[in-house]
């Protein structure tokens, strides 16, 4: 009889993007992971015509066409991050979470 019984492991990520507009034409977007800031992007904020599509507050008519998934996807997977190494800051966070959970996981 085995009384070994494999657990699950399990670590829950939460993404999140707060946008800022310091004014009506330009804003910001921060990347959360589990409540932890990871970065922050600039924002290009439009003319919104009508019935375009537009993310996060409209003032005035202008807001981002950005969706959230865009930071978030910049901050994991940005087109040069072998310069920026922007996805250390996501592994950083991550891993340390993974360390909490699973001690002597991580690898330094």
């Amino acid at each position: 009889m085995n009384d070994y019984t494999e657990k699950s492991a399990e670590i829950t990520l939460r993404f999140e993007v707060r946008r800022n507009r310091p004014s009506v034409t330009q804003g910001s977007a921060t990347v959360y992971i589990n409540g932890e800031e990871a970065i922050t992007f600039g924002d290009d904020i439009e003319l919104i015509r009508e019935g375009e599509r537009y993310y996060g507050p409209i003032i005035g008519g202008w807001a981002s066409k950005k969706p959230d998934a865009g930071f978030i996807c910049g901050l994991l997977f940005h087109p040069h991050d072998e310069l920026y190494h922007i996805s250390q800051r996501a592994k950083k966070i991550i891993g340390a979470l993974c360390e909490a959970e699973y001690p002597g996981t991580i690898k330094a």
